[in-house]
């Protein structure tokens, strides 16, 4: 096998394995401002209800609140009931409490977050897991 070939291999098995695609985002973007966040998911495989995504914006200027968040979801365009949040020294735990079929997008609409005071990349550490033992 060339090395080319050994590559390109390497790449598609390393896209086959991802999970989905995750995406955290202001509603208002004017900063040191109150804010909902809208947490985005695209999904490949079957979503359990017992997921949990933890965001982690311990290295952020981000303000979280240490709190139970006002949560709003939706699967597509259906609206989803159940979903919760809360926060804790800067990490926020969410839950859907519904099973997402494959190939899906949900999203999470969170707050009341406070925006960083300055433009700067914002890298929030993300973990999706899908039940006890596969993260």
């Amino acid at each position: 096998m060339s090395k080319q070939a050994a590559i390109l291999l390497l790449l598609l098995t390393l896209a086959a394995a991802q999970q989905g695609s995750l995406q955290v985002t202001p509603l208002n973007s004017v900063l040191f401002a109150n804010s909902n966040y809208q947490v985005s998911y695209y999904t490949f495989k079957t979503l359990p209800s017992s997921a949990t995504f933890l965001l982690d914006f311990t290295s952020t200027y981000i303000v979280v609140p240490n709190t139970t968040l006002n949560v709003t979801a939706s699967v597509g365009s259906s609206s989803v009931n159940g979903a919760t949040g809360t926060c804790s020294s800067s990490k926020c735990t969410l839950k859907l409490n519904n099973q997402v079929a494959a190939n899906s997008n949900l999203s999470f609409v969170v707050g009341n977050l406070q925006n960083p005071y300055f433009l700067m990349n914002q890298t929030i550490v993300t973990i999706i897991t899908f039940n006890s033992s596969y993260s």
